[in-house]
């Protein structure tokens, strides 16, 4: 049997001999030695930092899978795309033994174009170890069990690592370096003068690259790898990234904008994140920033969305979280419910996070099983918020949230948590990969609407519909249906948007679906005009919840929408609050 150190040599024998040219490998050390910064509360050394559980050892001839303990160094990360090969070459509890062995089994050779390049990137950088998921987290043969440890470390390993190298443009021919698509910029020579006018050689000048936005973001933001759910996280939490492109490599980094290896700069522009710039800045958990993460994140491919949906996320909210400064401490203790993470939204903000809308033509088919209905990680669908309103609505809740329930029936009240030292010792692991919330107490304001018939394609009753409610985000609001009030079933007082396909009426003669509404908050002052009936110089709406009984007290979510007049204000003095569970 060959050794792994002949294994090795066969496999890379055909990959580039050269990976970097001189001049964009010294720019590439300049990224990995640059001063560490980080998106979040600390700074890191990434030259010295805790090692991941395993790492691929890269060695003089050879290389292993390394059980790393408590051992410090330095590392690459790499974020690819799975591809049909990788499971065949995923390390499992059969083959895990002979891989942490030096000279182990025939892996290198089977190893994808793209591993063998990180790996021999990794040795011309002269750093020991790189970090690929499917090599170094067991994949098969334990119940799952090491994923979901792993799983939960994934942002941190992306954030301490030295360079995360994005197989933008990988490929299983041509693995992390894709044939060029353009020539090299044509060169002028011109004779150099010194300060007292005497001749010393030469410089050199070329055009600058008009195009460099569009090649970025062609190749990089709009690239297949970039659909993938797992890649949000850790592009946002890599200090220092480097792509490989048909165009040329385009590096980033925590404080600078995209360039490539000759130095321009892409535009803000053209790079199409979802927040200003990949920074996580001390912003508190029920800012809108966490919304615009999970509408991204919402439209993104999951192999596995029912496992893995929230836990990709959960690297970003324990940044955002501590990076806030809204961890308790002795010195400034903070109410422990503002902590708390729960099926993908924030706790002390869930009046405003429950209120999600799918962002899609027609409604879901069906739920994702295991996530509670009000959770947006339920449904399998871009969704959106309109934070704009949001911000108007916070200050006037309608609903009080007293509880939540885990899916395997633990209970915590909110004074429960607020009384607590840390969420910890209370028993709340938010950030768990197994943690579901199944169920929010909640004490609220219930009456029964009307749902007709859906706006359809009349544009201009959907745009007086939006105005008239203060609605600000972009969704498809075609697929809105009116809402009626009991007292008067033929005047349209706002609109659903239903999560899954329910049996509604296509018209105005068919009859109405009467469903219930849970009011959560308030929005003041919304201009009216005249508008579906309705004239109002300025006026209140109200968002709703639809919600549907399933049990004694127990409802599901249905879907979101706005209520307003008078008549729909008079339903809701009339009612009592009453407290339910929301499931």
């Amino acid at each position: 049997m060959p050794s792994n150190n002949t294994c090795l040599q066969q496999a890379l024998q055909h990959r580039p001999i050269e990976i970097l040219s001189e001049h964009t490998q010294a720019k590439t050390f300049n990224l990995v030695t640059m001063q560490p910064s980080s998106p979040g509360r600390h700074s890191i050394n990434a030259r010295l930092t805790p090692l991941p559980t395993r790492c691929v050892e890269v060695l003089k001839d050879t290389f292993r899978l390394k059980e790393t303990g408590l051992e410090m160094g330095a590392y690459l990360a790499l974020s690819h795309r799975w591809a049909p090969e990788t499971e065949s070459i995923s390390t499992t509890t059969d083959n895990i033994a002979l891989r942490l062995q030096e000279t182990g089994d025939q892996w290198p050779e089977q190893l994808s174009a793209t591993f063998l390049d990180i790996l021999k990137l990794a040795r011309q950088l002269a750093v020991q170890y790189v970090w690929i998921d499917s090599l170094c987290i067991i994949q098969n043969g334990d119940d799952g069990n090491d994923w979901r440890k792993e799983a939960v470390k994934m942002a941190d390993y992306y954030q301490r690592a030295l360079l995360t190298v994005f197989a933008t443009s990988g490929s299983t021919e041509h693995g992390l370096f894709p044939p060029k698509a353009s020539l090299p910029p044509k060169l002028a020579r011109l004779p150099y003068h010194n300060s007292d006018g005497l001749r010393e050689g030469f410089f050199y000048a070329y055009s600058y690259n008009q195009n460099v936005h569009h090649k970025y973001n062609s190749s990089v933001p709009n690239s297949e790898l970039r659909t993938r759910g797992w890649v949000l996280q850790e592009w946002i939490l890599s200090n220092r990234i480097v792509c490989f492109t048909p165009y040329g490599m385009f590096f980033e980094c925590q404080t600078e904008m995209p360039s490539n290896e000759r130095g321009e700069v892409v535009g803000r522009q053209w790079t199409q994140r979802p927040m200003e710039n990949r920074t996580i800045s001390a912003l508190p958990p029920n800012s809108n920033y966490w919304y615009g993460i999970v509408q991204v994140n919402s439209s993104l491919s999951f192999t596995m969305p029912e496992k893995d949906r929230i836990v990709a996320l959960s690297g970003i909210a324990r940044e955002l979280r501590e990076s806030a400064g809204v961890e308790s401490s002795k010195a400034h203790p903070r109410p422990q419910e503002t902590l708390a993470y729960v099926s993908g939204l924030w706790l002390n903000d869930l009046l405003c996070g429950l209120l999600w809308e799918r962002n899609t033509p027609e409604g879901i088919s069906a739920r994702l099983p295991g996530f509670p209905t009000w959770s947006w990680a339920s449904v399998l669908c871009p969704i959106v918020w309109d934070t704009v309103s949001a911000s108007k609505s916070r200050d006037r809740p309608a609903t009080q949230i007293l509880g939540i329930t885990t899916a395997n029936g633990k209970h915590f009240s909110i004074s429960a948590l607020c009384q607590a030292v840390d969420l910890a010792s209370a028993g709340l692991m938010e950030f768990d990969a197994d943690c579901r919330f199944a169920r929010l107490q909640i004490k609220g304001k219930i009456s029964t609407v009307l749902v007709r018939e859906s706006f359809g394609a009349n544009d201009s009753e959907v745009t007086i519909a939006a105005n008239i409610t203060g609605y600000w985000a972009k969704s498809f609001g075609h697929s809105w249906t009116k809402v009626c009030s009991r007292l008067r079933p033929n005047e349209t007082c706002g609109w659903a948007s239903l999560d899954v396909s329910e049996k509604k009426p296509k018209s105005a003669s068919d009859s109405e679906l009467e469903i219930c509404a849970l009011h959560i908050s308030t929005i003041s002052g919304v201009r009216g005009g005249l508008g579906l009936g309705y004239l109002t110089a300025r006026h209140n709406v109200l968002n709703v919840l639809f919600i549907k009984p399933i049990e004694d007290q127990k409802y599901e979510r249905i879907g979101v929408g706005r209520l307003f007049g008078k008549e729909i204000h008079k339903q809701y003095r009339a009612a009592v609050a009453q407290t339910i569970e929301l499931v």
